[in-house]
């Protein structure tokens, strides 16, 4: 009896050796794709808010591809030793003041990325004509309406409860399953 639970526990564990690294693998794969595909998902997402002419697709895009080399070659190496040093933090506990400082470096290689892409902003920003606004008007007005509907309906005890579970869902996607 003991031998067959041996040999099942043994099979489990091959079976976790295998299925484990290749689902790293794959969490490695998708963000690889997600960076590598920024330039064009970050464009898409953009003109859904604009609604774009061709003139400014040309402009934006090239932009876009500016900021994603510039990203790649200047922010890449610095978010590299940012995830080493924070992987070096998560093999014992974390004091305050290590948090603030993993805090601080994360929020300056955010202000990195908008700092070098100021300027192309504003100077796309100027070419946007007035339909173009109406168009990011009602974009607003849809997404607003959206979270209003998933968010502000109900009382406040079932809005309080959905907050708390989206909370969890997001922490479990971190942490693992959370418990009472």
């Amino acid at each position: 009896m003991k031998s067959s639970a041996h040999a099942s526990l043994s099979r489990y564990s091959k079976i976790f050796a295998i299925v484990i690294p290749l689902f790293l693998l794959q969490a490695c794969s998708t963000i690889k794709l997600g960076y590598n595909n920024a330039q064009s998902l970050s464009y898409w997402w953009l003109d859904d808010y604009v609604d774009f002419d061709d003139a400014q697709s040309i402009k934006v895009r090239e932009e876009l591809g500016r900021l994603h080399q510039w990203h790649r070659s200047v922010e890449l190496p610095k978010i590299e030793a940012l995830l080493q040093s924070m992987q070096s933090l998560i093999a014992s506990d974390i004091t305050p003041a290590q948090a603030c400082v993993a805090l601080a470096e994360t929020r300056a290689r955010t202000s990195a990325v908008i700092s070098q892409a100021e300027s192309s902003m504003l100077t796309i920003a100027t070419t946007i004509t007035a339909e173009q606004r109406q168009h990011i008007a009602r974009k607003f007005e849809k997404n607003n309406a959206q979270w209003k509907e998933e968010w502000a309906q109900g009382s406040a005890e079932e809005r309080a409860a959905k907050r708390l579970k989206a909370t969890v869902d997001r922490a479990e996607q971190l942490y693992d399953t959370l418990t009472d």
